[in-house]
């Protein structure tokens, strides 16, 4: 994660698409925090509509998504964010509303639901771009469904993103 600008650290995967899931859908990822408690500020998100206004919500759950497509009651909703669509390909920013927090050594799946006339433009996993690191996290790809918590998980899927967070305020610290 090298800082960006505004000091915050990033993780990125790709923005290669090829798939996509319904307008309104999920994907879901895992987070492995390293030795560092960090806070997710944004997201950048490979979604369509290009110059429409969006809205993300952010489910977390200590462990895994792995098991968990179809159980809401398992989550919680950690905050929003909203953006303005830059189209299939390209990042689309998303700051959250509130930061999340994150604990040091601790594995959280994360699941982003998209508002309605969005959807998620991701990668069909293949093995090789599944997983993705730095100094501070870890991120393992993923799975998607077309309804949320409600229809079958399609995976492996790559979601493609960007996700920003500081780390003692800035990143890295001092």
């Amino acid at each position: 994660g090298d800082p960006d600008p505004t000091g915050e650290c990033d993780i990125t995967t790709l923005y290669d698409g090829g798939n996509n899931g319904a307008a309104g859908g999920i994907v879901y990822f895992d987070l492995t925090v390293a030795d560092s408690d960090i806070d997710l500020t944004a997201f950048d998100l490979n979604t369509d509509n290009t110059g429409a206004g969006f809205t993300v919500d952010v489910y977390t759950i200590e462990g895994t998504y792995v098991g968990n497509e179809t159980n809401q009651s398992a989550w919680t909703l950690a905050a929003q964010g909203s953006g303005t669509s830059a189209g299939q390909g390209s990042p689309s920013h998303a700051e959250l509303d509130d930061i999340i927090s994150l604990s040091a050594n601790t594995s959280y799946g994360i699941a982003l639901v998209l508002s309605s006339q969005h959807s998620h433009y991701y990668t069909n996993g293949d093995g090789t771009n599944e997983h993705y690191e730095n100094d501070h996290l870890s991120l393992d790809l993923g799975a998607a469904n077309n309804t949320p918590w409600a229809s079958r998980p399609f995976s492996p899927r790559v979601f493609n993103a960007g996700i920003y967070y500081e780390v003692d305020g800035g990143c890295g610290g001092a």
